[in-house]
């Protein structure tokens, strides 16, 4: 077989060549020539008849003549290539031909592959956009056909032609054509929409909101149905009695909601195969009232063939819900047309004022939106940060004296394995964040799930894993919760945040008591709310623990409770355990700070610490700001902090303070903030202030602090004297007439204390090494008492590798004396140094 003659010569050619080997004839080898740069003629876009003949010399003798030709027509061939039609949104993603955006650009790309074996050039792809606003019409849109001019496209390559196109609202036919030749692609019918997976750009309305001495509700009603889909009929949705058991006996309803979670579609008539968004109605009864005027908070999917409406039906209930014989619940859905709906659930909200409550700030964040970004299983283009929905909580006041918590309702909520997320998506198909003092991520995973929530029954309404998530909130600026769909399906209908100002007892315990006068302490409450019905416990020196009831603290108030103790000897060191709210009875801002122990000298006379204003009689109007004045002592105080009386139900404060006097500035403290003791600040290192001198003053106060509405005041127990010089509040006003209501402490004066400590510790062996183990080995301590009176009798404790030795004894140490204890040892084991502690 020969080569052509109009063929590039070194192009190959498939072709078969017989091998004789003596009288058999057979086909031994195959030498292959393959072409793949056409003819040597210009080819482009033409069409060859080619004929392959076998043997055309007929030098071999076959059975059949009639098949050692083959013809076939060679040329270009134009065709589309899988994904022929894909939409892309204007982020670039892939979106299915249901989910285009409305009045968004989009790109719609196409492939074409050249399947021939010969160049095709200067060919056009053109793109047709039809109107389908039904079965039977095809209106061309303005704008096109649009045309793409290809120059040259190789045999076996694949091209993409991209067309840009903004469709406003509707249904449309894309066609597809290449070089007017009966090739061409149509896509499944294309629908532009509303963004409806896309979060609403306003945050969540805030419902209510408010301050009060009370609590909020939500209860549930976890029942879903879906009746008899694709009919007219009407539906009554199982009744439901709501727990008022939930209300506190003598509270008052000041708010109450109840909310319907429904869904509804109906066939879209114009267009088989999809779905439009449609509502039933509902009438509704609660405690055998009718209810009629709902708030309806409605989002649709919007593009999508399945376009279902998610409202939340949100009824005013305040009057019936006061009625406190029953809350009844029932609702009558009415479909007008066939269609299909379901309800999700419902639940109830109530706000309640009751004095024996905490004060609570409420936000009730409502409304209806549904949520889905890109993932692999429902191409819906929409990045994560689109499918963001926020609910802001603006007015927050003292924040960090508030235990505040988020409650977020989902439904319906559908996650998805993480094999249908994206991998940008980490696993994590949804989130939940707040922004208060910082980005915090709230809740956990729910088991091997991709989501946060969970439904408390299938298809109903979801919560996460605590329900009330515990936030960090702040003063400044609003608070920010974040619902983030990440590929998992949802609908947010509320995000409700509450902060309870709660108590916060804790003791303070003195250095020194008085003999033969009862032991007292002071409990403080440093949260905001009044604490109730609570109990101290108390024990000395490890004696049977005691009870004290205490029958109700203030916020931000004090009380001096008498233990029923009594030292009987002027010199000991005793060691008091108190312990507030014993029983845990009361809820509390800290849990972690109702216990002290501390060592208390008993003194043989009393100690005056304390410059004291005393709280104001008439502390309003109270505001923040800067006070400035001067100090003069009647006798000697050594001042290690300063405590600011605060009005009741805040966290009023001092932020900073300066003493000075003639010389300069004496000391200065900075307060710790809501974390440390509130009302307290303290002075490192402490400082004397003489009888008789004048001190300068600068306080700046926080929050609300008692004020003295006077230039001059007397301190309690005759002390001395304060007086303003000027005050410049929060708003720039000045006053000359404002004293902050304070109190100068030094916690007892150290000089008036024993002081005990270990000298010297010497070791006297029976045997000559203490290597040598199981043998008695005296130890001989000195104990000397530092300080300025009596110390004892104590107990002095030797501990050998954190193990008890020995306890032995001292009598009554004299102020600046020295006493030997010997303790015998028997080491079990190689030791070091044996640590030796002076009572204990």
């Amino acid at each position: 077989m020969t080569q052509p003659s109009n063929v590039i010569p070194s192009t190959p050619l498939y072709t078969y060549g017989p091998v004789f080997h003596g009288n058999n004839i057979f086909c031994e080898s195959l030498i292959v020539y393959e072409s793949t740069k056409g003819f040597s003629k210009s080819t482009e876009n033409e069409i060859y008849n080619l004929t392959v003949f076998a043997d055309p010399e007929n030098m071999v003798d076959v059975s059949n003549e009639c098949n050692n030709e083959e013809k076939k027509m060679v040329g270009p061939d134009l065709t589309f290539v899988f994904p022929e039609i894909t939409f892309f949104n204007k982020n670039g993603n892939a979106v299915s031909s249901d989910k285009l955006i409305a009045r968004e650009n989009h790109t719609i790309k196409v492939n074409i592959k050249n399947a021939g074996c010969v160049a095709a050039t200067d060919f056009y792809v053109k793109l047709y956009v039809n109107k389908s606003d039904n079965t039977t019409s095809d209106e061309p849109v303005a704008g096109f056909p649009m045309s793409k001019k290809i120059t040259r496209l190789e045999p076996g390559v694949t091209s993409e032609v991209d067309f840009s196109w903004t469709p406003e609202d509707g249904f449309y036919r894309v066609k597809v054509t290449v070089d007017e030749n009966n090739v061409f692609s149509v896509s499944d019918e294309v629908k532009a929409g509303e963004p409806g997976y896309r979060a609403k750009d306003e945050p969540l309305r805030i419902g209510g909101k408010g301050t009060l001495n009370g609590g909020i509700i939500y209860e549930p009603y976890c029942r879903y149905v879906c009746p008899d889909p694709y009919t007219d009929k009407s539906y009554p949705y199982p009744p439901h009695n709501f727990d008022i058991n939930l209300l506190p006996q003598n509270a008052e309803v000041v708010l109450a909601r109840l909310y319907m979670y429904v869904w509804g579609d109906k066939a879209d008539p114009k267009h088989p195969g999809f779905r439009m968004g449609w509502l039933p109605e509902v009438e509704l009864k609660f405690s055998e009232k009718a209810i009629t005027n709902p708030k309806i908070y409605a989002d649709t999917t919007g593009v999508s063939a399945q376009n279902y409406t998610y409202a939340t039906y949100c009824y005013d209930v305040t009057n019936p819900a006061r009625d406190k014989k029953n809350w009844h619940a029932e609702a009558h859905i009415t479909r007008k047309e066939p269609m299909r709906f379901g309800v999700n659930g419902m639940a109830l909200i109530v706000v309640y004022k009751d004095s024996n409550s905490v004060l609570t700030s409420y936000w009730i964040g409502e409304g209806s939106d549904v949520l889905m970004a890109k993932n692999m299983k429902f191409p819906t283009g929409f990045e994560f940060e689109e499918c963001t929905r926020k609910c802001m909580f603006e007015g927050m006041a003292d924040a960090q004296m508030a235990n505040a918590s988020l409650l977020t309702v989902l439904t319906p909520y559908i996650t998805y394995d993480a094999s249908k997320l994206l991998p940008e998506a980490g696993g994590k198909g949804d989130s939940l964040s707040f922004f208060g003092l910082g980005m915090q991520e709230v809740g956990n995973l729910i088991g091997d799930t991709t989501g946060h929530w969970k439904n408390r029954v299938l298809r109903t309404i979801a919560f996460t894993e605590n329900e009330w998530e515990y936030v960090d909130v702040k003063d400044d600026g609003p608070n920010i919760a974040e619902v983030q769909s990440r590929g998992n399906y949802l609908v947010l209908r509320h995000a409700i945040l509450k902060a309870e100002y709660l108590p916060d007892l804790v003791p303070c315990i003195p250095r020194s008591v008085v003999v033969g006068l009862p032991m007292t302490v002071d409990i403080e409450n440093q949260g905001i709310s009044k604490a109730r019905n609570f109990s101290v416990c108390f024990s000395v020196n490890g004696e049977p623990e005691r009870t004290v009831p205490v029958e109700s603290l203030e916020g931000s108030g004090r009380v001096q409770l008498t233990l029923s103790w009594t030292p009987r000897a002027a010199g000991q060191i005793v060691r008091l355990n108190i312990s507030v709210d014993c029983d845990n009875a009361v809820r509390e801002l800290n849990e972690n700070n109702n216990d002290d122990t501390q060592l208390v000298a008993v003194v043989d006379k009393e100690i005056i610490p304390i410059f004291d204003t005393g709280s104001s009689d008439n502390p309003y109007p109270s505001i923040s700001g800067i006070h400035k004045g001067t100090i003069r002592l009647n006798h000697t105080v050594t001042v290690n902090k300063m405590y600011t009386y605060a009005c009741p139900g805040t966290g009023g404060h001092t932020e900073y303070v300066e003493i000075s006097n003639e010389s300069g500035i004496v000391a200065t403290a900075q307060w710790e903030g809501y974390t440390g003791d509130v009302h307290n600040i303290s002075f490192y290192p402490s400082f004397r202030m003489p009888a008789n001198h004048t001190y300068n003053y600068t306080i700046r106060t926080g929050s609300y602090p008692q004020i003295h509405h006077t230039s001059e005041l007397k301190a309690k127990g005759g002390m001395g004297l304060i007086n303003c010089t000027s005050f410049v509040d929060a708003n720039g006003r000045s006053y000359n007439n404002r004293i902050p209501a304070i109190r100068l402490e030094d916690n007892f004066v150290d000089d008036n204390l024993p002081d005990l400590k270990v000298n010297e510790i010497e070791a006297y062996y029976t045997n000559t090494d203490i290597r040598y183990l199981n043998s008695n080995n005296d130890v001989k301590v000195k104990i000397t008492n530092n300080g300025s009176i009596n110390a004892g009798p104590f107990e002095i404790k030797l501990v050998a590798n954190a193990e008890d030795v020995d306890i032995q004894t001292s009598p009554v140490l004299g102020p600046n004396s020295s006493t030997y204890v010997v303790f015998n040892w028997t080491p079990t084991f190689n030791v070091t140094r044996p640590p030796i502690n002076a009572d204990q």
